[in-house]
């Protein structure tokens, strides 16, 4: 008997429950304790991610968010995807020939540079996208539903403006870098 993705889903072993010590926490810096909030959230995510892809896709979670960032009508180089994936380059290379071996996603060159390789999701990849992200939309929901619909769209916002000037200010200490002499051994 075949099981449809939401028997899957919803069969899946529920995740681990990490409950934070009180009395092992430090107390961090201002700033410091709503990044480690975030880093800690982003990981908690990832690690649920990770349990489902595999499970109901048989993808690994490098697979899993290059699939998803893929646009199924504009292909996109490597290095970007792998940006916009947060996966290191060689994790977005193998992940990206292993999406391709599923057809999952499809490979071409670049017309203005044939050494350029360019990838695009394929219509099977974007029918796994849609299956999945339905199947697993009440969890999601789940997580957001502490929150209110006006305490969601702020958290938004100021993510969204946190996040720039984050981009921001990598961008503007990596011209400073760039532009310091370098040291003659």
């Amino acid at each position: 008997m075949r099981m449809t993705m939401t028997q899957k889903v919803r069969s899946a072993k529920s995740p681990a429950r990490i409950a934070p010590d009180a009395s092992s926490l430090v107390a961090l810096p201002p700033g410091l304790d709503s990044g480690y909030a975030i880093a800690r959230l982003a990981r908690l995510i990832a690690r649920d991610a990770t349990r489902r892809v595999g499970e109901v896709l048989g993808l690994t979670l490098a697979e899993w968010r290059l699939l998803l960032i893929m646009h199924p009508d504009q292909q996109a180089h490597l290095d970007e995807l792998a940006d916009r994936a947060l996966l290191e380059k060689s994790h977005a290379s193998i992940a990206a020939t292993t999406l391709c071996a599923k057809k999952l996603a499809r490979r071409a060159a670049s017309a203005g540079d044939r050494r350029r390789v360019l990838f695009a999701r394929t219509p099977l990849g974007t029918r796994e996208v849609q299956t999945y992200l339905a199947a697993t939309a009440a969890e999601r929901a789940s997580l957001w539903d502490v929150l209110t619909s006006a305490e969601q769209a702020v958290l938004r916002k100021s993510l969204a403006r946190l996040l720039a000037a984050a981009e921001s200010s990598l961008v503007n200490s990596a011209g400073r870098r760039a532009s310091r002499p370098r040291r003659r051994a």
